[in-house]
């Protein structure tokens, strides 16, 4: 295929539309524009752990998308691939959402297993890890994936993604470290260690403007936390030059971060550029989505 490609991701944190320019089989990125809708912001929760994406969730989401459109329209890609991740694939309503959404975009919902995979694919294509374990945190869920030889060989899927932690952060600053760390540790039960991990995500990517490389050891990603966990997000927001959206789930990004490393007895993070929507676009050039 050559031409353009235009990407719709409607995550839990942000709706993003992304158009690549695609030539001899490599892509490259053309435009880019994120809104942080914060759309798992938007799920009630009516009995049990059943919820719905709200009537205004529904309502932004299309105006955001009617934007896109015509953004989209300007560029005249060949194809348009809309997808749809955690918060949606779990609403109760979601098919209320599709028909809602149907003549603007013809929207994918993702499985847990697609978006973890699609994920380690965009991971494995940006980096020269062979063996350990690549995640991928979003607003609302966090997917790792076991890699060897190069291959992905198993994948699991929590609700952990960064929005996940409100009753420990009090106006933007955490305040029970501890008692994250424990909510963490109740949903993942390693059943094997990893010297390397590679982190795909937003909020993952905020922490090299942090760090200052790509690659970091456990204990320098503590020393980092060390500064930051108390700062105030219009503080980390000024002081690292990073959204002011974004610097309220970077400390959670990097809780959850040092909590892997340390269940899993991860030595060294290494953080992709590439991700879902990467991995989405090289498996649908070769095999289609």
């Amino acid at each position: 295929m050559e031409g353009t490609v235009g990407l719709v991701d409607i995550g839990s944190n942000t709706v993003k539309l992304v158009i690549y320019k695609i030539n001899n089989g490599k892509i490259n990125k053309i435009y880019t524009k994120s809104i942080y809708l914060r759309l798992f912001n938007y799920l009630q929760h009516i009995y049990f752990n059943k919820c719905i994406i709200s009537k205004d969730g529904i309502l932004k989401t299309k105006n955001i998308l009617k934007d896109f459109k015509e953004e989209l329209d300007k560029y005249n890609p060949k194809e348009v691939i809309a997808f749809a991740t955690y918060a949606v694939r779990i609403a109760g309503n979601k098919s209320e959402f599709l028909e809602e959404t149907k003549d603007i975009f013809d929207i994918k919902i993702l499985s847990d297993e697609e978006e973890a995979m699609y994920s380690a694919y965009g991971a494995l294509l940006d980096t020269d890890i062979s063996e350990g374990l690549v995640f991928d945190i979003g607003g609302g869920s966090l997917e790792i994936c076991g890699v060897s030889g190069g291959k992905i060989k198993h994948y699991n899927s929590y609700p952990l993604g960064t929005l996940n932690y409100g009753e420990f952060f009090k106006n933007g600053v955490l305040v029970d470290e501890e008692g994250m760390r424990k909510k963490i540790k109740k949903h993942i039960n390693p059943a094997s260690t990893s010297d390397k991990i590679v982190g795909v995500g937003g909020s993952v990517r905020a922490l090299v403007k942090i760090i200052g490389k790509r690659r970091v050891s456990k204990n320098q990603l503590n020393e980092i936390l060390s500064k930051i966990k108390h700062l105030k997000p219009d503080d980390i927001s000024n002081k690292y030059d990073i959204s002011s959206k974004r610097s309220e789930t970077v400390v959670s990004a990097g809780i959850v971060i040092s909590e892997i490393m340390d269940l899993f007895e991860c030595k060294e993070l290494i953080i992709s550029e590439y991700g879902i929507r990467e991995g989405i676009i090289y498996n649908h050039l070769n095999m289609g989505i």
